[in-house]
């Protein structure tokens, strides 16, 4: 498999454990288990979880993961706090009773 292969197989799983799992649970090993790929695989993808989670925070932004975006926002994840105020409210608003 292709390195710029295995980097979206493996954010597309991580955003799937964040989604599944939430965003402060996610975990390489989690990740791997998902992604059907070795833990090593995931941290060569990114280099770390920090590069990683900051990755999924990027990708739940993008596709408006509101779960996602909140709990970022929650963790004071610098990501999630660039968003604007409009955007965080849209964010804190959407997650309702989801």
């Amino acid at each position: 498999m292709s390195v710029k292969i295995d980097n979206k197989r493996v954010l597309h799983s991580a955003v799937h454990v964040a989604e599944r799992d939430g965003f402060l649970n996610i975990t390489r090993e989690k990740i791997a288990q998902h992604a059907e790929v070795s833990n090593a695989t995931v941290s060569n993808a990114y280099g770390s979880m920090l590069k990683l989670r900051r990755a999924v925070m990027r990708q739940a932004i993008h596709l408006k993961i509101y779960k996602i975006i909140v709990a970022g926002l929650v963790s004071n994840d610098p990501t999630a706090l660039k968003l604007s105020e409009y955007e965080q409210h849209e964010a804190y608003q959407n997650s309702i009773g989801k």
